[in-house]
This record gives C-alpha cells, structure tokens and sequence, in this order.
C-alpha cells in the first residue's frame, strides 16, 4: 500500500475532510464492503482486484494501527469504496498507441512519444 501511496502522491487531495468519510463501526462498515464487493457491478477484472486487494489489506493492518491511523485507513477506504471508479485512461490508451505505431516507423525500435 505505500508503494501505491509514494507512486499516487501527487494526485491526493490533501484538504479534504476526512469527518465526511468516518466509519464509526468497522465490523458493520467490513460487512457491507464484503456485500459491495459480492456485487460491484464493475466490467472490467482489474477495477474488482483493487476493490478486493485494498479491502483486504486495510482489514489485516487495522489490528496493527494506532487510533488516528485506524481511523485514516477506514476513512480512506470507505472514501474509495464509495467513489466513482474512472475506467477510462484515454491520455495513457493514446500514449500507448502512438509508441506502437513509432515502432514500426523507428526500425522496430520503439521511440518515446513527444
């Protein structure tokens, strides 16, 4: 999780209001995250594994977190849980092809696009 925390640092918005998202029981707020993810209603694999994968991962460390952590991670989670998920990554789906296409025009090697 810090890997992914380091790596999407710059894109946290750092004045929001956590009081808005406070799980005031986490057992409850565990049961309806495990029903959410029974029935996500999301296409595409790979946004049900960052559902499943972060889910988890905040259950395991939050019998191992100070309070103000706990209540960090759980704020956190519920925040993700229950916010749009963007599936579309059309600046990085474009990058993609253009360094596709510069293969065949570079010799087979491929050139970082401007």
């Amino acid at each position: 999780m810090a890997c992914f925390l380091g790596r999407n640092r710059p894109y946290l918005d750092l004045g929001i209001d956590e009081s808005a998202w406070h799980v005031p029981d986490a057992d409850a707020f565990f049961a309806t995250a495990r029903e959410r993810l029974l029935d996500h209603g999301i296409r595409d694999p790979i946004f049900s594994a960052h559902l499943v994968k972060t889910t988890a991962a905040v259950a395991e460390e939050l019998p191992h977190a100070s309070p103000s952590c706990r209540a960090a991670l759980l704020a956190s989670l519920n925040r993700f849980l229950h916010s749009p998920i963007k599936q579309q990554h059309v600046r990085r789906l474009a990058r993609q092809a253009i360094a596709l296409v510069q293969r065949d025009f570079a010799g087979g090697q491929a050139q970082e696009p401007t």
